[in-house]
């Protein structure tokens, strides 16, 4: 009687399991999703779609979760699929590109991401996502053209203004720049990295006070945004502001101690401020870092030289040169013969 029991338990648990449709699994899915279990949701899509296997959105909604998980080649079969049921799908185009992107296939991306634009002519964001691949494989004139779309269609677009500054600095176009760093940050007047990049612009443009205040109020908004502080003791030491400008390469170290460029800058502020024994211990700790940075070799070499290490001073101007700095030979010619 007890075995009777067990078979007819086992019988009815089977028949509820199988009487489970494809959009309870669907359903359990999206709560699973929503708890971040996505593997969890991922295993229920699959029950779903073995019962319905002509659910379109059904690849849709597995394959962006194969994104999260950075299963980018699975999201692409998920896409693909999606495609072959209905081939009019511009987002699945788009999708799949960005998954493609993020293998670095940037030229399938641009082929995925047209096929969308032919679909839908009018997606703001498919000209942007196309630009950014464009950009990678260094079509720059392609990029600024599709970013520029894609303002057109969507003058809100602040990334695409971004992206297009971003893409004009390459072309040393810092006026440019500027102009779509400021329409980026009158639509998102809370970006630092903006804020940073328009600074870099204004920088390279030797308008140094601007950049300054650029640079200032990224570090307002992210305190810990450490390019801001080395970027602004840049500008600073351009300004012979060499104490304020220790203080921000100070910062910036304590945020990110393996950059050598710090290093070699803050030796160059403290070399200014006679300081060369600083310096030089700055300098090394920048050549420890990178050994073949030749400016470092330079500047230490300075340093030594006026701290009375004149032989050690030429040494460094020779392994400078030795490392491509023509002006290491100068100084050679200069202060070593």
């Amino acid at each position: 009687m007890k075995k009777l029991f067990i078979l007819i338990f086992a019988f009815f648990s089977i028949a509820n399991g199988h009487s489970q449709t494809s959009d309870d699994y669907f359903k359990s899915g999206l709560e699973k999703e929503k708890l971040e279990d996505y593997q969890g949701a991922i295993l229920d899509y699959n029950r779903a779609i073995t019962l319905n296997p002509n659910r379109a959105n059904l690849y849709g909604i597995r394959a962006s979760l194969k994104c999260k998980i950075q299963d980018y080649e699975g999201a692409i079969a998920d896409y693909t699929k999606l495609i072959e049921l209905d081939p009019n799908n511009a987002y699945a185009y788009v999708r799949r590109g960005l998954a493609k992107s993020d293998l670095e296939d940037y030229r399938g991306a641009i082929v995925d991401i047209t096929k969308a634009i032919e679909v839908n002519p009018n997606n703001s964001m498919a000209y942007y996502f196309r630009g950014y691949s464009k950009t990678e494989i260094k079509d720059y004139e392609g990029a600024i053209a599709d970013y520029t779309k894609a303002i057109e269609i969507d003058p809100n677009n602040e990334v695409a203004y971004v992206s297009r500054g971003d893409t004009k600095s390459i072309f040393r176009d810092y006026q440019g720049a500027v102009a779509d760093y400021t329409k980026s940050i009158e639509l998102d007047p809370n970006s630092a990295s903006t804020y940073s990049s328009r600074g870099l612009a204004r920088y390279q443009l030797k308008d140094n006070v601007s950049a300054i205040s650029d640079f200032s109020k990224a570090i307002e908004i992210d305190p810990n945004f450490a390019y801001a502080y080395l970027n602004r003791g840049n500008a600073k030491t351009d300004l012979q502001d060499y104490r304020g400008a220790l203080i921000d390469y100070n910062k910036f170290i304590d945020i990110d101690p393996n950059d050598a460029d710090a290093y070699s800058n803050r030796g160059n502020a403290k070399d200014q401020l006679k300081d060369q024994y600083g310096a030089i211990a700055d300098y090394n700790k920048a050549i420890e870092i990178y050994p073949k940075y030749a400016n470092a070799y330079y500047g230490r070499g300075m340093a030594k030289l006026r701290s009375g290490q004149k032989d050690e001073g030429c040494l460094d101007f020779s392994k400078a040169g030795e490392l491509g700095s023509e002006i290491a030979y100068k100084a050679i010619k200069a202060l070593c013969n």
